[in-house]
């Protein structure tokens, strides 16, 4: 999203910055895409969802043909990266899971292991 909301704002402004309500009138049905969501987002404190990028990019103009691709595949990439970003802060890394054996015997007779961390 770090590349994908300065293009969309940049979007905005060569579409001659429309007035955020008109914007919100021109994205269809009631609620696809809020003034305040608009404001947000064009303060970099919100991420569109998809039907609010659509709505975006087609009241900026951008409503076929090779931009409107262009546009949805940025969405995409953005989207993968975000995913791919939120599944590894959720997996562990491998290596605190690992213990190995150190060689050495316990009092016991028993190797003794060490946890890797």
């Amino acid at each position: 999203m770090a590349e994908l909301i300065p293009a969309m704002i940049n979007l905005y402004h060569r579409a001659g910055a429309p007035p955020l309500r008109t914007m919100e009138g021109h994205a269809g049905s009631h609620g696809e895409l809020p003034h305040s969501t608009i404001h947000r987002i064009l303060h970099g404190k919100a991420i569109p969802t998809k039907k609010q990028f659509i709505a975006w990019i087609e009241t900026c103009g951008i409503t076929s043909g090779k931009d409107r691709i262009a546009w949805l595949r940025a969405w995409g990439r953005t989207q993968e990266a975000r995913l791919r970003k939120a599944a590894a802060a959720r997996t562990p890394p491998m290596w605190n899971a690992v213990t190995f054996t150190t060689g050495r015997e316990a009092p016991d007779g028993k190797e003794v292991e060490q946890d890797a961390a």
